[in-house]
């Protein structure tokens, strides 16, 4: 879809990142009564949708912020700052390749830091980082703040600032703190 007929349906705010749905000139169903004015989509797994009924296509709300921000659609992939899929401020959303995205990831697992696990055999916390796909082994340590520390430090070197830390995650204190 054009960007001019989203911004003929469409107004967006930068600084709040919510979209809203204009003001039908001339339309007497009673779209105007119930959705004029009132922010635009849905959300589903972590993202929020905005379906075009003339289209009937869904078009994630943070590719319809950058096409309307900006005047034209991303031919990229958007990478939301802070890993939030529904903050779609435009201070929150960057380009990025499909590997960067992917380093800016939230942890998964039963250890509560990212890229920390547990092998109960040894009584060990290892400390791994994915990068071009492959996972290396960062360190083995005895305690996980130990090994989390040195996973920001890998994540840092490796991701750059598409590195989602354990610092940046809250999950730690900074060291000089």
């Amino acid at each position: 879809m054009p960007v001019d007929r989203l911004r003929e349906r469409l107004c967006y705010d930068p600084k709040t990142g919510n979209l809203y749905w204009r003001k039908r000139e001339g339309d007497s169903s009673p779209f105007n009564a119930n959705f004029a004015g009132k922010i635009a989509g849905s959300t589903n797994k972590g993202y929020r949708v905005v379906r075009i009924a003339e289209t009937g296509t869904c078009y994630l709300a943070h590719r319809i912020a950058w096409a309307m921000y900006y005047g034209q659609w991303p031919d990229h992939e958007m990478d939301h700052i802070d890993k939030n899929g529904i903050n779609n401020r435009i201070d929150n959303l960057r380009r990025a390749t499909h590997r960067e995205n992917m380093c800016n990831r939230s942890m998964k697992g039963t250890v509560p830091y990212k890229g920390v696990g547990y092998r109960a055999e040894r009584s060990r916390f290892i400390a791994r980082i994915t990068v071009h796909g492959k996972t290396r082994r960062v360190g083995s340590f005895t305690d996980p703040v130990s090994a989390a520390r040195a996973y920001d430090r890998a994540a840092l070197e490796y991701h750059g600032e598409y590195a989602a830390t354990n610092v940046k995650l809250g999950l730690l204190e900074p060291e000089d703190a």
